[in-house]
């Protein structure tokens, strides 16, 4: 066990950041989030690097890659209604660890653009599906009961 849960943070939109220790808030992440009153959820398959078409975009280039990824997602979430402040979880798939160094770099910028602290999963993986493609992003938005248009805090 690491300890007792030392930080109970007040987050976007209903949720309260949970960590034990601050090595992930450090990194702009946190460990977890709870969330009470939970009025919607919103699976988000994985979100790759493609244009309208389908076609990879970036190969070669991790950071492009990612950028692109985080693109697609953001606008799936804002299709769906919501926003990244929805955001409860999001899962880095990468196909090596500079990959995923650099998918860490780019996330966080991306997440302190838009006042999040989602917690975050990286793996890397042998594979995906498309030649070429070295990054692939899930996740989970959760809107809650407290939380409406008006108050997007």
């Amino acid at each position: 066990m690491i300890g007792p849960m030392t930080d109970t943070t007040p987050t976007a939109r209903g949720a309260r950041g949970v960590n034990a220790t601050d090595w992930s808030r450090r990194l702009g992440h946190d460990q977890a989030q709870r969330r009470d009153g939970v009025s919607a959820i919103l699976t988000i398959g994985g979100q790759r690097p493609v244009d309208a078409e389908g076609r990879l975009m970036h190969e070669g280039d991790a950071i492009a890659q990612v950028a692109l990824a985080l693109d697609n997602l953001t606008a799936v979430v804002a299709e769906s209604g919501m926003t990244l402040a929805d955001l409860a979880h999001l899962r880095i798939h990468a196909t090596s660890r500079a990959a995923l160094l650099d998918a860490q770099f780019v996330i966080r910028e991306h997440l302190v653009e838009h006042a999040v602290t989602t917690p975050i999963t990286a793996v890397e993986v042998g594979g995906l599906a498309l030649a070429g493609m070295e990054v692939e992003i899930d996740g989970l938005a959760v809107r809650t009961e407290n939380r409406t248009e008006g108050n997007q805090t």
